[in-house]
């Protein structure tokens, strides 16, 4: 079996696995001095910034394990973040929708993550920035998954 002789600091997957756990790191850090995990900020974000409100299409959409969107379903209505109701004309499933309390928590933890991203960009020299964005959409596509929403 031959060895490969690569520098893992060329790898894409290797540097963006680094990337992502020091972003993650970072932002769950920020977001448990609000009383949220990352899981949590990302229900809240797509229920307040998409029209996606079954928990099927947002654990599709955030990437959320099923088991790990109901656990954290269970806290953000424990915390009145969020209601959950019955479709209407439909007898099955569930639809979530925020409170205001839960409005209120995601514009909280929308500046937290704004400022990361916001560092993470100042990292990049201002003729970077765009290129990089386009590029990591691209990338995202290319792969067969819709665009996240993101602002420029």
């Amino acid at each position: 079996m031959a060895i490969m002789n690569t520098e893992l600091d060329t790898l894409l997957p290797f540097m963006l696995n680094k990337i992502i756990k020091v972003l993650n790191s970072d932002l769950d850090r920020a977001l448990q001095e609000h009383g949220l995990s990352i899981a949590e900020w990302r229900i809240l974000a797509t229920l307040g910034f998409t029209t996606i409100d079954r928990p099927a299409a947002i654990a599709q959409f955030t990437t959320i394990d099923p088991s790990t969107l109901s656990r954290a379903f269970d806290r953000l209505e424990a915390q009145g973040y969020v209601e959950r109701s019955k479709p209407k004309g439909s007898r099955r499933g569930f639809e979530f929708s925020l409170t205001p309390s839960g409005d209120r928590a995601l514009k909280r933890a929308a500046k937290i993550v704004r400022k990361q991203h916001d560092h993470l960009l100042s990292l990049l020299a201002e003729d970077q920035i765009k290129p990089f964005l386009r590029s990591v959409s691209a990338v995202y596509q290319a792969m067969g998954r819709p665009p996240e929403l993101h602002q420029d």
